[in-house]
């Protein structure tokens, strides 16, 4: 095989320009970015007993959750509650991945667990929620915030605490009631809670055994090994990146101005542009079966990919900005729906158990007169996941942040644009989810580039920068990525820190050859993700690369087998090469612009004859390829 030397060339410029402070500017813009978060918590509210213990309603009890794998002092933090009562001011040590108890009034409210701190001042059972601030008076967590009622939990006759189903953000999907079955601790009649206390909640998954067994073989055919096998002890159905429909991605029923103070905003996280003229908003009136028209689109609009479409009530102080206003309230335990101007439902959204429109266990109904509502997760400006559970798919937000058809347009990642024209009306059909079998908090390698020969990272210029290296949260909670790394084969390039960004549940990042400076060796070459400690996460070894403008990618995305057959999909789900047709990238330049002509016909040949890199005219010349450390390996002639 030829070596490149132009290329080994346009290396050493690389290299010149990283060490002028030259390459940055050209990798600023590498990477995309993360959907907004919450900012991390390193301690939450873990459990709330609201409703008291059958010994007593008064029973109250509070738990404490430090998740994190460093000690937290406690003292100058406040546990308060929305009205000021109760407000606690804690103190101690919690220690990494331990509890801490509080009770009311006397340490009898659990009989046969010592509490870390008594409390004086009554939960109350509705229009209240905590807040847990540190010692700056920063909130670090919240419990129920914003809800008129708990979102979990009950009174009599069961009393069940309220649960935190793991390290996530305060919404109401955040919280379930104790199960009945998995207990700990006893009331000051002795009679087993119906909670948590000290223990991991009934509404945490258990944690599953992960096994990877990475058993790397290169035979003579340059046919390589690789497995992954999971084992986990919970079965996870993957959230869909993009929807294949339109669908309702924020709304409030009730405003800072009142009952009518109230929107719905559509979004479009498909990749064609779609005509909803003639399509249809109906409501559903509170907890029942009665459902009336609310507004229908005027014809002829067209929601563009990325666009939101938003209608708001006449008396809403949105109506100045909303694309289309109506004058028939919601209910605040009401629901909408979609429908095409076919009458075809197309997406529901409830705050009613038992209101007509609604998906799965439905969002708990916000009674309020605040600037709060429901956003579609991921959050911010896209609302990508659907899985017909609306407590799943949307978290509260405060304030609220409704768009109509003049803000920016924002993709779903993963979702490339149509070639479908402005009017088009697709058929809209749910893509059935997939299930894997994940764990928590699981990143893997999903695809890489090691020889590129398009402006795959569109700056002007095809080169080794236009490789990448693309990552997956396969996992069902997200990662924070800071001090995580990427790297090649020991004692070649760098290792690259990944920025300080949190990779959600399904969400795919990638990161070029321009920004990590990792250069993936056409002669074979490992490419390793490695953990905060510097445990490796994932590996891959593979041989020459035979083809340019070809990806190693797991197939199907996060859990499938490797493969070299996919076409570059940097930063969106893999395809085989087959299945994709025209690459949706820039426009491919030559793959010599570095080239010397004068080079000997055979290496030209290699870089600039087409697709097929392993050409065996270079052997005619007596050229012998050694299968080197550096990013091309060695051609002797």
């Amino acid at each position: 095989m030829a070596s490149r030397f132009s290329r080994r060339l346009s290396g050493w410029v690389l290299v010149l320009l990283w060490l002028m402070g030259g390459l940055p500017a050209l990798w600023q813009n590498a990477v995309r970015a993360a959907p907004p978060r919450q900012a991390t918590m390193t301690v939450i509210i873990n459990e709330v007993a609201w409703g008291g213990t059958a010994a007593s309603a008064s029973d109250e009890w509070i738990e404490l959750y430090n998740g994190n794998d460093t000690d937290v002092d406690l003292n100058g933090w406040r546990l308060v509650a929305s009205d000021g009562s109760p407000d606690i001011t804690l103190t101690g040590i919690l220690a990494a991945h331990s509890f801490y108890l509080l009770e009311r009034s006397d340490d009898n409210t659990i009989s046969d667990l010592a509490a870390n701190q008594i409390f004086t001042g009554e939960l109350q059972n509705t229009n209240q929620w905590l807040e847990l601030r540190d010692s700056n008076g920063h909130v670090v967590d919240t419990a129920g915030a914003g809800l008129a009622s708990w979102p979990a939990g009950t009174g009599s006759p069961n009393y069940y605490s309220m649960e935190r189903k793991g390290m996530l953000p305060d919404t109401p999907a955040a919280w379930a009631s104790n199960d009945g079955v998995t207990r700990n601790g006893l009331d000051a009649n002795n009679n087993p809670l119906n909670g948590t206390p000290r223990q991991p909640n009934s509404a945490v998954p258990p944690t599953p055994t992960t096994t990877f067994t990475e058993t790397p073989t290169f035979t003579e055919t340059l046919t390589p090994t690789f497995t992954h096998t999971f084992t986990p002890s919970l079965t996870f159905t993957a959230t869909p990146i993009a929807p294949t429909h339109l669908v309702i991605s924020e709304l409030r029923f009730r405003g800072p101005l009142g009952a009518g103070d109230e929107f719905v905003e559509l979004y479009n996280p498909t990749g064609a542009a779609v005509n909803i003229g003639g399509w249809q908003v109906r409501k559903s009136s509170g907890c029942s079966t009665s459902t009336s028209s609310l507004a229908t689109i005027p014809a002829g609009v067209i929601l563009e990919p990325g666009q939101h479409y938003l209608l708001a009530h006449a008396a809403s102080g949105l109506a100045g900005i909303a694309d289309q206003n109506y004058s028939s309230g919601i209910a605040d335990d009401g629901g909408v729906a979609l429908f095409t101007a076919a009458g075809v439902m197309v997406d529901q959204v409830g705050l009613c158990a038992s209101t007509a429109y609604r998906e799965g266990q439905t969002l708990a109904a916000l009674t309020q007169n605040a600037d709060q509502g429901y956003e579609r997760l991921p959050g911010g400006a896209t609302g990508c996941y659907d899985t017909d559970d609306n407590a799943a798919d949307f978290q509260f937000l405060s304030p609220s942040q409704p768009q109509n058809r003049a803000a920016p347009a924002v993709m779903c990642a993963g979702v490339s644009l149509s070639t479908a024209t402005s009017t088009a009306t697709p058929t809209f059909t749910r893509t059935p989810t997939r299930t894997i079998t994940p764990v928590p908090g699981v990143v893997v390698i999903n695809e890489f580039l090691p020889h590129a020969s398009t402006d795959w990272n569109a700056d002007g210029r095809a080169d080794v920068g236009d490789e990448y290296i693309e990552i997956m949260n396969v996992g069902t909670q997200s990662v924070n990525l800071r001090n995580w790394k990427l790297d090649d084969d020991l004692g070649g390039s760098s290792p690259f820190s990944l920025p300080d960004v949190t990779i959600q549940p399904r969400q795919i990042m990638r990161f070029f050859g321009s920004q990590t400076g990792i250069l993936l060796n056409d002669s074979g070459d490992s490419v390793r993700l490695l953990r905060p400690g510097g445990q490796t996460a994932d590996i891959f070894n593979y041989p020459v690369a035979t083809i340019f403008d070809r990806a190693w990618c797991r197939l199907p995305d996060g859990s499938g087998l490797w493969t070299f057959s996919c076409r570059p999909t940097p930063g969106r789900p893999n395809v085989p090469a087959a299945d994709l047709g025209t690459p949706s990238a820039s426009p491919a330049v030559s793959p010599c612009p570095l080239s010397d002509l004068a080079l000997p016909p055979s290496i030209l040949l290699v870089e600039c004859s087409g697709p097929a890199v392993w050409n065996p005219a270079f052997q005619m010349e007596g050229g012998l390829w050694l299968q080197g450390g550096d990013k091309w390996g060695t051609f002797l002639h």
